[in-house]
């Protein structure tokens, strides 16, 4: 594995206030999603809070075996996965990384995240179109919010996947490389 440069300024992460003006809405979302698909089908909302508590564990799992800096403490996570640092510090004590085990647990990881965006627009398309539509707007600008303003504060953005695509937007939106340490 090729060296990775932390940049060990970034902990304690710096951008907690803009992390929670980004990620509370989202969660208030979760929740508020969650508690309307109760309202249909018990079944479903538990489906679907389910989908992020999977990829909240897993994503802490997967990321005990990285040499990021946030474990055991705040993480920023990815899309604001809340606990991931504090779940990968617990889980920390595993010694052995299989590569195609974590490839497959980030798959995973990624199709949890696809079913928390898919499922529940049928549910929150009922009362009209424009609710899923304003669903769908939400989830893309909380998205690339959180990819433009907290990725680029980010102890791990030298290795992780989605500050590359932070890098790229900083670039163009902003003529800012947030690669340089």
């Amino acid at each position: 594995m090729e060296d990775i440069k932390i940049d060990k300024t970034c902990v304690p992460y710096p951008g907690k206030g803009i992390y929670w003006l980004v990620a509370a809405p989202y969660l208030i979302v979760l929740i508020g999603v969650t508690a309307y698909l109760w309202s249909y089908n018990v079944r479903i909302a538990i489906t679907y809070f389910s989908l992020y508590l999977t990829s909240t564990l897993l994503h802490g799992y997967v990321c005990s075996f990285s040499e990021c800096p946030y474990k055991g403490t705040f993480c920023p996570g990815a899309f604001g996965w809340f606990p991931v640092g504090k779940i990968a510090g617990k889980l920390n004590k595993s010694k052995t990384k299989n590569d195609k085990v974590v490839g497959i647990l980030f798959m995973f990881i990624m199709l949890c995240i696809v079913g928390i965006f898919i499922l529940p627009l049928y549910w929150i398309s009922k009362p009209g179109l424009l609710f899923s539509i304003a669903y769908g707007i939400f989830i893309i600008i909380h998205f690339f919010t959180f990819v433009i303003f907290v990725c680029p504060k980010c102890a791990g953005r030298r290795y992780c996947p989605t500050a590359k695509l932070s890098n790229t937007l900083n670039k163009k939106l902003f003529n800012k490389e947030i690669l340089e340490i």
